[in-house]
């Protein structure tokens, strides 16, 4: 085995896990397809790859996404991904509060924008860094930041602005990966 092919095996090893992750919360049925393109890029551009090549990951796969999913629609896909994250392996002993509480939450996280709701995403979802996020983004970690915290700040002033029944918010509202 040669240092290239060393060099690949150990990115594929360190990061495709991740990147796996990060495009099947975003369009399920594209994530492995996203991710050996995502990699094959990384091969052909090797060249490319910063030496931290974890951000530089995101933005590719993030653009392959881009390019596969150009005139598809995946709200409703996503919406309801993001409505029941989680929530199989939750016991609860009241249903009705549980029921209520999901909704609430669905609507604060509908009320955000698309930009607010990718920012969360990126970091709480995605598990990256301020920098790493803003690489993706294409800004510094410093404008990252601010809007880090501003889209913090929306989503707990939406969840406590949040009815305490259930009902059906606009309906756009999945996390535009454009």
């Amino acid at each position: 085995m040669d240092d290239a092919q060393a060099w690949m095996r150990a990115l594929w090893v360190e990061h495709s896990a991740d990147i796996y992750h990060f495009v099947h919360r975003r369009v399920p049925e594209l994530a492995e397809d996203v991710t050996s393109e995502t990699f094959l890029t990384a091969w052909r551009r090797r060249e490319d790859v910063p030496a931290e090549p974890r951000a530089w990951l995101f933005v590719t796969a993030r653009n392959v996404l881009l390019t596969q999913s150009r005139g598809r629609t995946r709200q409703d896909q996503l919406l309801v991904r993001a409505a029941t994250l989680a929530e199989e392996d939750r016991v609860e002993s009241d249903v009705a509060e549980q029921v209520i509480e999901r909704a609430a939450e669905r609507f604060a996280w509908l009320s955000l924008s698309p930009n607010d709701r990718e920012v969360l995403m990126l970091v709480g979802w995605d598990g990256l860094s301020n920098a790493e996020a803003a690489a993706v983004l294409g800004c510094t970690p410093a404008t990252f930041a601010v809007r880090l915290y501003r889209a913090r700040r929306h989503l707990l002033r939406a969840r406590a602005s949040s009815p305490d029944y259930p009902i059906t918010p606009r309906s756009e509202g999945v996390p535009n990966v454009s």
